[in-house]
């Protein structure tokens, strides 16, 4: 697998992270999406304020197309797909887009 995954911050940029970087110092919650995916830009704006709610969490948006050795290395079926990753390993996930139960997993991981 490519240690360099292309993934996009908030911000919409594309940025190239080192998967085993991710987790090094707090808990990155990963979202796996496609742009012709109805429900993930259902999930989209959502996802995209919860930074402001939990800044200790990395939030990041993987696009499966885009990015497909994250999608492979994280065993991405569906999408929308919500990953909790600490010290480069996957200690949860998400495939649901409830906006009730997607909040409690959140702060469940903010610490």
């Amino acid at each position: 697998m490519n240690q360099n995954s292309k993934l996009s911050k908030e911000n919409k940029y594309p940025i190239f992270i080192p998967i085993t970087q991710l987790s090094q110092n707090q808990t990155s919650a990963v979202s796996s999406n496609a742009t012709w995916c109805g429900l993930c830009r259902y999930i989209s704006p959502f996802y995209t304020n919860l930074p402001r709610k939990y800044p200790k969490v990395a939030f990041l948006k993987a696009d499966v197309d885009e990015a497909r050795d994250v999608a492979s290395r994280w065993n991405v079926s569906f999408v929308p797909s919500f990953f909790f990753i600490k010290d480069g390993k996957e200690v949860d996930k998400v495939v649901s887009t409830d906006k009730n139960s997607l909040e409690k997993k959140f702060a469940q991981y903010a610490g």
